[in-house]
């Protein structure tokens, strides 16, 4: 309770913006009960102006020793280490994990620590899209994670629809007239000719079979194109690729422009900053993500302004869930407007 209530306080502060040398003074306003009766005491042994001689993390040094249990710090730390996601949201889990790692300071003072831990305590279906040695803080590993739960939810919200869709198919094909008899003939009675009769059961297969064709035609057609999830080091040290912040849609943004790409990417915690409707591509792209997996996309933000010294640009972005970088352009724009990748690191590296 005592490690709560200095969470509490602590968010308080935040949000009223309250100065350091306040911080003691209007904490221990909030007390009562037990905890009220402790402070008088020290105020009698110390004077009235001791909230003005200490500061808050001194404060807290002597709060827990009269309120808080070494058990109980163990019993955080272990809750930390071992508490994973499991049905939480992320925003929730976050800050379950926030307030158990201030008992932790071997994670507080090493964000690579903190990532790892973090990253190891993710929902697995969120954990494997997530290569952690991209990130190098905590607040851009958080952001990826929030992007990747975005787009499972919507995955799973297509996925719904589909099995829907399918589900009323089967009850319409199961209730129509063709199943009542294997063979029909629309010849008059008493005619001289028999009309031919057809199998419905067979015409439908063929159908059927016809149809698979025609998706495995329209898929083999499908644009492939692959995302790189560099982080700003390494964009800097590869020759393949250019970085550096430019204006998207007049929003300052981190760019790569990168030659191994074949279409262009902004990443969904940017995307809303676009202020643009999402369109429909063509035809789906299947996008190379991480460990040789695939993913298939269809949305795309056309004709967004980027701006280069002064001269705008158009690009069309699909949406992804990224790494350090807002935007990534690829070798669509680049081919469009002949721009070469040498040439550009001289007048931006």
């Amino acid at each position: 309770m005592s490690s709560r209530w200095v969470t509490d306080m602590e968010a308080c502060f935040r949000t009223t913006r309250c100065l350091d040398e306040l911080k003691t003074t209007f904490g221990t306003s909030m007390f009562r009960g037990v905890a009220q009766r402790w402070w008088n005491d020290m105020l009698a042994i110390n004077g009235n102006d001791y909230p003005d001689k200490i500061t808050w993390e001194e404060f807290k040094t002597e709060f827990f020793k009269n309120f808080r249990s070494e058990s109980e710090v163990e019993r955080l730390k272990t809750e930390l280490q071992n508490t994973r996601q499991g049905s939480m949201d992320l925003i929730t889990f976050r800050t379950h994990f926030i307030d158990r790692l201030q008992f932790s300071p071997e994670y507080i003072n090493n964000e690579m620590s903190k990532c790892r831990l973090f990253h190891g305590l993710l929902r697995n279906e969120i954990r494997k899209r997530i290569i952690i040695s991209q990130f190098r803080s905590f607040t851009a590993l958080f952001d990826a994670a929030r992007d990747i739960e975005d787009e499972i939810k919507r995955e799973s919200i297509a996925m719904q629809k589909k099995e829907s869709f399918n589900s009323k198919r089967k009850v319409e094909q199961s209730n129509s007239p063709q199943k009542k008899g294997k063979f029909s003939s629309d010849g008059k009675k008493g005619g001289n000719s028999t009309p031919p009769r057809v199998c419905f059961t067979c015409e439908r297969k063929e159908e059927e079979r016809k149809e698979v064709v025609r998706k495995l035609e329209r898929s083999a057609g499908a644009p492939k194109g692959r995302s790189f999830q560099m982080t700003v080091d390494e964009a800097r040290k590869s020759s393949e690729v250019v970085s550096g912040t430019f204006l998207v849609n007049s929003i300052p943004a981190k760019v790569m422009f990168d030659s191994g790409a074949d279409r262009s990417f902004v990443a969904t915690r940017f995307a809303p900053r676009l202020c643009k409707v999402l369109s429909t591509l063509k035809s789906p792209l299947e996008v190379e993500i991480a460990d040789d997996k695939t993913k298939l996309v269809v949305g795309v933000y056309k004709n967004c302004n980027l701006d280069i010294n002064s001269v705008m640009y158009n690009v069309d972005l699909i949406p992804m869930a990224m790494g350090e970088f807002d935007v990534i352009v690829g070798m669509d724009w680049l081919s469009r407007n002949r721009a070469n990748i040498s040439v550009m690191k001289r007048l931006f590296g």
